[in-house]
């Protein structure tokens, strides 16, 4: 098992979507936010042979003459930094695989 942490998770259901916001708070100060996309599929009818027959171009033949248009979802998150005051500082960290030299 790892180490204790504080999963805070929030749903917003939009329509046919469920948008879970997840912020885990780790014992060693750091914080983890995830974004989880979950709903039923939404489907278009088409006429194979007809005027809507495009809809097969943007999405998947689920059934006959059913289609589903493929679509991303987005998340953005603001994150303040004033944390006690103004007078802070940020660094950033990276970590590299590989051979020390020498």
């Amino acid at each position: 098992a790892g180490a204790p942490s504080l999963v805070v998770r929030a749903v917003a259901t939009v329509g046919n979507y469920d948008y879970i916001t997840e912020f885990e708070f780790a014992t060693d100060g750091s914080v983890e936010v995830s974004m989880i996309f979950a709903g039923y599929m939404e489907t278009r009818y088409y006429l194979p042979d007809g005027v809507s027959n495009y809809e097969t171009k943007l999405g998947a033949v689920v059934h006959d003459k059913l289609v589903a248009p493929l679509h991303s979802h987005f998340a953005n998150f603001k994150v303040d930094l004033d944390v006690v005051g103004h007078v802070n500082s940020v660094q950033k960290t990276e970590a590299k695989a590989g051979k020390l030299a020498g």
